[in-house]
């Protein structure tokens, strides 16, 4: 169960954005994150009444999955990787705008979300994070918050 404001946050919006835009099912969700399988991780900062890095890291097998549900591809050859990765960085996008207006009274800037190297995705010390069973890998949403700075 998410302890904090921020975990509910992630947690309320990765289900909300499956559910509704990608008409995916989370099995089980823990804050246990396990990275020994193929995946594709994004990371996207934000500025606003709090300023940080929205991580997520996705299973190869649940990305395809998303990616043919939410594009509508039947085909047995699924979607090309380029049509995959796209898919991803919008599902980060929605899950960092909603979890973010939950939290955030102002406006807020988002950065486009980016592919990267599986290596920059580390689980943060300062922030939280939610990981999800999608039934075919899983899917793990972290937020990292920069320390505010008085002056």
């Amino acid at each position: 169960m998410p302890e904090s404001g921020i975990e509910l946050a992630l947690s309320r919006a990765t289900g909300d954005v499956l559910e509704t835009m990608f008409f995916a099912a989370v099995m089980e969700e823990s804050a246990e994150a396990r990275d020994d399988e193929p995946a594709i991780a994004v990371r996207m900062a934000f500025d606003g009444e709090r300023k940080g890095v929205l991580g997520l890291r996705i299973a190869m097998p649940a990305a395809r999955t998303l990616a043919s549900d939410f594009l509508g591809i039947d085909s047995a050859d699924g979607p090309a990787e380029s049509q995959v990765h796209e898919v991803v960085r919008e599902l980060a996008n929605m899950i960092c705008g909603d979890a973010l207006s939950t939290l955030e009274t102002k406006p807020l800037c988002l950065s486009a979300p980016r592919i990267v190297p599986i290596s920059e995705f580390v689980l943060p010390a300062r922030g939280k994070y939610r990981s999800f069973d999608l039934g075919n890998g899983r899917l793990t949403v972290a937020l990292e918050l920069e320390e505010k700075t008085h002056g």
